[in-house]
């Protein structure tokens, strides 16, 4: 059930933000998710085509994920969702 809620909380996150995310900001938006799930779960997303992924050659490398034109066609799907969650409480 967790790894449920943690896919939903991803794409959630990227869906209401709508805009390019680092790693960092990713990661602490869907705490207490591992940074290894995380990892996991944005290379599915970006496997799917549901997120994208741009890698910054700096020092200390940038990833930033952005939810792809796809992945928003699940905002009617996500939306109810994320409101349970947000109303009960659900982490």
């Amino acid at each position: 059930m967790l790894n449920v809620l943690n896919v939903l909380n991803v794409l959630n996150v990227l869906n209401v933000l709508n805009t390019a995310v680092r790693f960092s900001e990713l990661q602490r938006a869907v705490s207490p998710m591992t940074q290894k799930e995380l990892t996991c779960e944005s290379l599915l997303f970006e496997q799917r085509g549901r997120v994208s992924r741009q890698g910054y050659p700096e020092v200390p490398p940038r990833v930033e994920y952005c939810i792809t034109a796809l992945g928003l066609t699940l905002r009617s799907a996500l939306e109810p969702v994320a409101e349970g969650m947000r109303t009960h409480a659900i982490s």
